[in-house]
């Protein structure tokens, strides 16, 4: 047999098996000369290093949204609520307010962002649109996009 290039070996930083009748040239996984050895460990070392480093930004994400939660839900509970008539007062494209599922968002600073632009918004500016924001967007999207625009319940 002849010595040659290998996927496992090439991935492991390794270049030409020296030996003709290694495990790597011949397609096997486990190797009796040193130069592939090693890089074989190397590379698992690496994903190894890999795998780890993505646990810990997935822990750190989940911390982070943590802590998200816990902030929204105590801000939650310092918002005083928003009657419907107060709701009413917030019609205009300097001042939109609207409400989607009993919540209240200040939407005057989004109104040039919305894909659907600023009329989609406006036609519902002051009132509850939770039923036409429903039909039209995931549940997902305020709770993305509208915490920082939360202006407080609806009462």
């Amino acid at each position: 047999r002849q010595a040659g290039r290998l996927p496992e070996f090439e991935a492991a930083g390794g270049g030409w098996c020296t030996r003709a009748l290694c495990a790597f040239a011949s397609g096997g996984v486990r190797c009796c000369c040193s130069c592939c050895r090693v890089a074989v460990e190397r590379q698992s070392a690496k994903q190894q290093l890999q795998e780890q480093e993505r646990r810990q930004q997935q822990e750190q994400q989940e911390q982070q949204q943590q802590r998200t939660h816990e902030l929204n839900l105590e801000l939650n509970n310092n918002m005083s609520a928003v009657t419907k008539e107060e709701l009413a007062k917030h019609t205009t494209a300097d001042d939109c307010w609207i409400a989607v599922d009993g919540q209240v968002y200040n939407v005057t600073d989004f109104l040039g962002d919305h894909p659907g632009g600023k009329k989609a918004i406006l036609l519902y500016a002051g009132k509850d649109a939770t039923e036409e924001f429903m039909m039209l967007h995931k549940p997902d999207i305020i709770v993305k996009y509208g915490e920082s625009l939360k202006v407080g319940p609806l009462k």
